[in-house]
């Protein structure tokens, strides 16, 4: 995972831990790469190395899952070991499909943008019912597998993140940063529809 204590990737730890209580599987190492690729890399040969019987591997960042395959692809165990993987990095859906990752968890990061816009625009009008108690607003996620890998890839418009500037603040201060780093993806996916529609347009008879 990147950052241990970033929100995101504590409540995965943490469901993780709550799914397997009282199973037969045991979590034996966290790592931590603070958002490193070359560490992200290394975590996975040390773990490895560590624990050469391992069973399972999960990766929660979406760079982890393709640094799994790559250490388990140069020590010829890539099929050998489950991986489980989050995000959609074209990696990591290429061994979904393939087979030697066996699903990865999928956000809906449009929804998160137009649900934030939607929600802000109400309670600026004086409308607060639509927040809960709580105050937060669940997202459904998606696993993808070998059932439904290829029409999830058909549909798929990939986010930029290199080009988000908000994106490194959001881990260092998720609650601060969350907003600005979903309407700036909120957006880029707004230019891509135009795009695939300006497409669509001179392809019409």
């Amino acid at each position: 995972v990147g950052l241990l204590g970033a929100d995101n990737a504590r409540e995965r730890i943490d469901g993780m831990k709550a799914a397997l209580a009282g199973s037969n599987v045991e979590l034996i190492d966290v790592r931590g790469d603070d958002i490193d690729m070359t560490r992200a890399k290394r975590n996975v040969e040390d773990a490895l190395a560590a624990n050469p019987d391992i069973d399972c591997m999960v990766g929660f960042y979406c760079y982890n899952p393709p640094r799994i395959y790559e250490v388990l692809k140069e020590s010829g165990k890539l099929g050998e070991i489950t991986v489980v993987a989050f995000d959609e990095d074209p990696i990591t859906l290429g061994g979904v499909k393939e087979g030697t990752i066996a699903c990865t968890v999928v956000q809906q990061p449009y929804e998160w943008g137009y649900q934030g816009m939607k929600l802000m625009a109400a309670y600026l009008e004086g409308d607060k019912s639509m927040i809960p108690e709580n105050a937060l607003v669940i997202v459904p996620t998606a696993i993808i597998d070998a059932s439904n890998v290829d029409a999830f890839e058909a549909e798929l418009m990939l986010e930029d993140p290199d080009s988000n500037p908000f994106l490194p603040l959001f881990y260092d201060d998720p609650e601060r940063h969350a907003l600005a780093t979903q309407i700036f993806f909120l957006f880029q996916r707004v230019d891509q529809v135009r795009a695939l529609r300006q497409i669509d347009l001179f392809r019409r008879p």
